[in-house]
């Protein structure tokens, strides 16, 4: 029996920048192949649109529209996954993600929350929305040396870690502003978009605050940063991401945005804090140091429910039944 053959997209600018959501579908893809699909991300090296029997479109950034209408044209199904945070959606892009949601047979959240939030801000039909997870490398559980990251990218042996893209939602200025008499060092490993946001963090930073611009995703350094850090760090103004979950299954306490998406996946077993207020986050970090590495349920809980390739298996499932759907119309 062949394969199911799936086309992985994104609007068109997305890796001039690449961050966690970049780092998120490329991860997706491999996983996919993991379950025997063959999961292509397009570009040149994708075959035709012809050759594959579903789309599955990352994000609804602006853009991406015009790509799916041309999918739809050719009678090919699309599975969306939106990668929304719904607080950052304006009125000026509301009817561009609208317009991407029409254009999909099917719309997948990765959290419950998200899904119900999404349907009250947004026209879709409950039979077309599903929820899957999102799926963590299970790399990040694997011990890496721990010299790796203090000795090549200048680190301190103790230190609280956030990893991400430094940008204005993401709220890295207002946790300096927190934590800027923290004797504790608060490394940033990320690349920027806004060069005025990231001027001003490194500005109001203090002296033992560090900034690194890159780390190799799935990397030995990158495992070792998280494994070594006292707690990890990201209080946005939006859910955290990706990042999340590795440093969680890597060992890490955490120290997280306090919103709906935060307490479905990690429970009781985050310190959330309030990411808009300086006395809040640096109350959260205080408590984080408390803990220790020694605890396991965090990690189990990420690897039981989050673990790649097994959390996507719905998700191929469900590109299956789409696809079986298109084929049972057309005969």
């Amino acid at each position: 029996m062949r394969s199911l053959r799936v086309l992985v997209t994104t609007y068109h600018q997305a890796f001039l920048e690449p961050g966690g959501g970049e780092a998120e579908l490329v991860d997706m893809a491999a996983s996919l192949r993991a379950l025997g699909v063959t999961a292509d991300i397009y570009g040149h090296a994708s075959q035709p649109l012809a050759s594959y029997d579903v789309v599955l479109h990352f994000s609804a950034h602006g853009g991406g529209e015009v790509l799916l209408e041309q999918v739809k044209a050719a009678g090919k199904p699309v599975v969306l996954l939106p990668n929304l945070a719904l607080n950052q959606v304006s009125d000026r892009n509301r009817p561009t993600v609208q317009h991407h949601l029409d254009l999909a047979d099917a719309v997948v959240f990765r959290a419950e929350c998200d899904s119900q939030a999404a349907q009250a801000a947004f026209h879709i039909e409950p039979g077309r929305v599903r929820t899957v997870p999102l799926a963590v490398a299970p790399c990040f559980a694997e011990r890496a040396d721990p010299h790796i990251f203090p000795v090549i990218y200048g680190g301190e042996r103790d230190y609280a870690l956030w990893v991400g893209l430094i940008e204005e939602s993401k709220n890295q200025l207002g946790a300096i502003r927190a934590l800027r008499d923290l004797p504790l060092p608060v490394i940033f490993v990320g690349a920027y978009r806004d060069k005025a946001y990231f001027d001003a963090c490194r500005a109001e930073a203090p002296a033992h605050f560090s900034f690194v611009p890159h780390l190799t995703p799935k990397s030995e350094a990158l495992r070792s940063a998280y494994q070594n850090c006292r707690l990890y760090l990201e209080v946005p103004m939006e859910p955290p991401g990706m990042s999340a979950l590795e440093a969680g299954l890597g060992g890490a306490p955490l120290v997280l945005s306090d919103c709906d998406w935060s307490r479905e996946y990690f429970g009781d077993q985050a310190t959330l804090v309030d990411p808009a207020s300086a006395d809040s986050i640096r109350h959260g970090v205080e408590t984080g140091l408390g803990k220790d590495r020694t605890g396991t349920a965090l990690a189990d809980r990420i690897r039981g429910q989050y673990r790649a390739p097994d959390a996507l298996a719905p998700l191929a499932a469900l590109m299956n039944e789409v696809s079986g759907k298109l084929a049972r119309r057309e005969g």
